[in-house]
Formats: C-alpha cells, sequence, structure tokens
C-alpha cells in the first residue's frame, strides 16, 4: 500500500498529516471486514491524496458534481467497487506498471480541504487530527465502493468508519 501525497495548500503544514494517513490507509486495507478483497489478491494499493483549500476544492466540486460551493473533502474513485468487493474483474489497463515492473493498483484520489477540516474540529469539538482521521476514513472508504446513498447502505458505512476509528483509538 502506498499513498502518494500532493500539497496545494500553503496555510497548514502536512508533515504530520501524511504520517496519519498512511497509517490510516494501512489500517483500513488491512481490515478484513472493510477490504477482505485486497487481501485475498495480494494487490499493491496506491492512494492519491491532495492537500487542498477552499478555492480549489470549490472549483473542483462545482466543475465534477455541480455544486457551486467549498468542501470538507472529494472522492475520485478508480475502480467499480461496492463495499470492498470488486463488481466486475480487473483488466491490465487497472494497472500502473512502475519503473521497476511491479504492478500497482490505483484505488483513486482523495482531496482534503485542510482550511475547512480546521473550521469542523472546532464546530464540533474535537481535535483537528481527529478530523482529518475521520475525512480521510470517509473517503477510502468511497474508494472501496461504499456509500450512504440509501439508509442501508449508510448503516454499513457508519458502521465501517466506527470501527476504524475505534481500532486507532481515535474517538469524538
Amino acid at each position: 500500500m502506498s499513498v502518494k501525497f500532493h500539497n496545494q495548500q500553503s496555510k497548514y503544514r502536512v508533515k504530520e498529516w501524511k504520517t496519519l494517513i498512511n497509517e490510516l490507509a494501512e489500517t483500513v486495507l488491512s481490515n478484513e471486514s472493510v477490504s477482505s478483497e485486497w487481501l485475498k489478491q495480494g494487490l499493491d494499493l496506491v492512494v492519491e491524496v491532495s492537500f487542498v483549500g477552499p478555492v480549489v476544492i470549490r472549483r473542483i466540486n462545482k466543475e465534477y458534481r455541480d455544486v457551486d460551493q467549498t468542501t470538507d473533502v472529494l472522492s475520485f474513485p478508480m475502480l467499480d467497487l461496492q463495499d470492498g468487493q470488486f463488481k466486475s474483474d480487473l483488466t491490465d489497463s487497472d494497472f500502473e506498471i512502475t519503473a521497476d515492473g511491479k504492478r500497482k493498483l490505483l484505488l483513486g484520489d482523495v482531496l482534503l480541504n485542510l482550511h475547512r477540516a480546521y473550521q469542523q474540529a472546532e464546530e464540533y469539538g474535537h481535535s483537528f487530527e481527529r478530523e482529518i482521521a475521520f475525512l480521510f476514513v470517509h473517503s477510502l472508504l468511497h474508494l472501496l465502493g461504499y456509500d450512504h446513498m440509501d439508509e442501508q447502505r449508510e448503516k454499513i458505512m457508519i458502521a465501517r468508519q466506527k470501527e476504524i476509528m475505534s481500532m486507532l483509538g481515535i474517538s469524538r
């Protein structure tokens, strides 16, 4: 598992968030109830994370979702998944081949608006770290095909979020 980081904002330092996000990604993707598919197949996964500010995320939210407002996080899955399971077989085109010949599977992209995360942490009365952790776990679950579009699927996603946050000892 690897996480590629891109910092597109200058207000917040991101070094500590990279460490946290790497730990979160490893925890989520090694949790059999969340993503047993990866464990079974031994896939080498990649997630791209961009730290952005309100202007960038608003522009992208408008462009891709036709919602002209800032948001805290956006997820862009690359694979056809539902609740951590493939909905279709993988093909060679799903993989990136690295310079050393290894096959890596890109799950997708996560854009974290650190400015909004900081505001929400204050609003909810918990730490900035907890808010970033929650937003990343939520987004990674979206990349794995979890969603909250109906009540039943929302219950599943919320249960997974709570389970992962609890495993890490991060609570509200």
